[in-house]
């Protein structure tokens, strides 16, 4: 079965957010972590690719879909002729 870039990004982010926030959960009570999320747009990748993050926070403070938005970012870096690990490399 084909996978599409949406369906890995939804994947991964699902995954990848609840593994990296298990330890700041424990920290956080229930009732605030609502608030929490609902009111910080982040971006976070795992290499330095700060035109792409820029350009998904850009997009979520704005309001754009998360998915939107990252999708957007990750073009940036596709696009880059210096980045070695996506698109061109």
């Amino acid at each position: 079965m084909k996978s599409t870039r949406r369906e890995f990004i939804k994947k991964s982010t699902i995954l990848g957010t609840g593994i990296a926030s298990l330890p700041i959960l424990k920290k956080i009570k229930a009732k605030n972590l609502t608030n929490l999320i609902s009111t910080v747009p982040m971006v976070v990748a795992t290499w330095n690719v700060r035109p792409s993050t820029a350009k998904a926070l850009e997009l979520l403070t704005n309001g754009a879909n998360g998915l939107d938005a990252i999708e957007e970012g990750i073009k940036i870096a596709e696009d880059d002729p210096e980045n070695t690990s996506v698109g061109y490399g």
